[in-house]
């Protein structure tokens, strides 16, 4: 879990760099660990920094969904984000919603929020 985790914090750092290419791969490598190891929780804090490289391009809508689909998965799971997750995302969901203005935002956050886990990972690695 580890391993997933520092992916995880060192993809945040270069998203926020912009380095796009490089966090869109440290997350899918940290994806492919959590999910080895059956770690839930890991797969919606990676899903959530899919969102924020969804962002980081400008498929608001898409991040939107992927934020969702996150959230989704806390929900299922029972285990809310943690005070570093809940920071990381807080710039790119703002960025987020003021993109696409609270209807919009909040219509593709509910779509995402109805997708099973599958369905998120599946989703957030293919816009991304």
């Amino acid at each position: 879990m580890r391993l997933a985790y520092s992916l995880r914090l060192l993809a945040w750092a270069v998203c926020s760099a912009r380095d796009v290419p490089r966090a869109r791969a440290l997350l899918r490598e940290a994806i492919e660990v959590s999910q080895e190891l059956g770690d839930q929780r890991g797969i919606a804090a990676e899903i959530d920094g899919l969102a924020a490289v969804a962002a980081a391009v400008g498929n608001s809508r898409d991040a939107a969904r992927i934020f969702g689909a996150a959230e989704g998965l806390r929900a299922a799971i029972r285990m809310p984000a943690d005070q570093t997750e809940r920071l990381l995302r807080r710039r790119w969901l703002a960025l987020v919603q003021e993109a696409l203005g609270p209807e919009a935002f909040e219509l593709a956050h509910c779509d995402g929020r109805s997708m099973t886990q599958g369905e998120g990972v599946a989703y957030a690695l293919s816009v991304t």
